[in-house]
């Protein structure tokens, strides 16, 4: 399955030789999350590295590991010698590294994709949204363990248009900070791609993506997932993201936050 694989180097990130300790603490790290680990911190100050791991909710582990050991080998040639970076690989996988900091919150990117398709009924879509969004917010840490995500689907406008949504915060992130971090990217959504029938924000703490299917139309078939805002199982999750969310990355080419022009379907 074909996916795209992004990076970003962090440039307020010192740059380290090979031989430093700090170098030596990330590789360390890096490998422990290449075990099968979602968060590592080697070393000791002022040399401690920490590097964190955000699978989809939906992946299985051998999947999240492959997705891990392929952005780790990529932000290692991408951004050699440097402290800190993130890397996502769209449908998959977040990666980030650097120095360890207790607690600390750092939104230093946000990174939307999306396509140029626009949902019929803007406006509509546009006040129903931020109940969704609200919504899934106080669910993301009702599960004791286990990835921090959260899925459900909203009805909308006065032909029963539904959007999905599927938030998610790596395991480091408090909650409230979380709750900060998907606002951040529902701000950011209003402003780069209001209305776009898919999207995705990826940042160093938080990943949000929105998916609308029609009722009867190609792209879901019945589009009522969980129906009405009603709490969705995790089977739905998995139905809605691999097929409605992996057939539109497949066919789409996206744009970047620069606007960038996107391509045609691919039929």
């Amino acid at each position: 399955m074909a996916d795209q694989t992004n990076y970003k180097c962090k440039n307020n990130s010192d740059n380290i030789q090979n031989n430093n300790p700090y170098k030596k603490n990330l590789l360390s790290a890096l490998n422990n999350l290449t075990d099968g680990s979602t968060t590592a911190i080697v070393g000791d100050k002022p040399n401690q590295a920490a590097a964190v791991a955000l699978c989809a909710g939906y992946l299985n582990p051998k999947d999240c590991l492959s997705c891990v050991r392929t952005l780790t080998s990529q932000l290692l040639q991408k951004c050699p010698n440097i402290k800190g970076a993130a890397g996502w690989m769209t449908t998959y996988c977040i990666l980030r590294y650097g120095e360890y900091v207790e607690k600390k919150y750092d939104l230093w990117f946000i990174e939307p994709q999306f396509s140029k398709f626009k949902a019929k009924d803007v406006q509509r879509l546009e006040i129903a949204l931020p109940t969704l969004v609200s919504r899934l917010s106080n669910e993301l840490y009702k599960g004791k363990g286990g990835p921090i995500y959260a899925y459900g689907n909203l009805t909308y406008g006065s032909t029963s248009q539904t959007v999905h949504m599927v938030l998610q915060c790596t395991v480091d992130t408090l909650p409230n900070d979380c709750k900060n971090c998907v606002s951040r990217l529902h701000e950011e959504i209003k402003k780069c791609c209001s209305g776009t029938i898919d999207v995705s924000v990826f940042s160093p703490h938080c990943f949000m993506s929105l998916q609308w299917r029609w009722s009867g139309s190609d792209y879901g078939g019945g589009g009522g997932g969980s129906g009405g805002g009603a709490a969705a199982s995790q089977v739905e999750m998995v139905e809605m993201m691999q097929v409605v969310t992996w057939r539109w990355w497949q066919q789409c080419r996206w744009s970047g936050g620069d606007g960038s022009v996107v391509d045609e379907i691919i039929s």
